[in-house]
């Protein structure tokens, strides 16, 4: 597997999880998952980045594009979300875990 994906790469996928960055569509086993964008650049975000941590605070800035101040709350929130839209539908194939007062990291099969 690979630490890092490209950033210009059109897909992100395994055999269930197939993640089209052009047309920002997620499957899963072939069904439509819907995200609202921050969700979707959340996942994609994770993503590119398998079974490394990610603080808070480049989360932040690689997705909502901003600088980080104190913005916890908001990103788990969104996790949260993401969480429960992709999780139960993915299990065994992915898994975004938290790292107690760093941030996350995805867990990914063979991306």
């Amino acid at each position: 597997m690979q630490e890092e994906h490209r950033e210009d790469s059109p897909d992100l996928r395994n055999q269930k999880l197939h993640i089209n960055i052009v047309k920002r569509e997620v499957d899963i086993e072939g069904e439509k998952i819907y995200l609202t964008t921050l969700e979707f650049n959340l996942l994609v975000y994770l993503t590119r980045h398998p079974n490394r941590v990610l603080t808070y605070q480049q989360i932040y800035e690689a997705v909502w594009e901003e600088p980080y101040f104190c913005q916890k709350g908001n990103i788990m929130t969104h996790i949260s979300h993401l969480r429960k839209k992709i999780e139960t539908k993915a299990k065994g194939i992915c898994r975004i875990e938290n790292m107690r007062g760093v941030g996350y990291r995805m867990i990914i099969q063979n991306l």
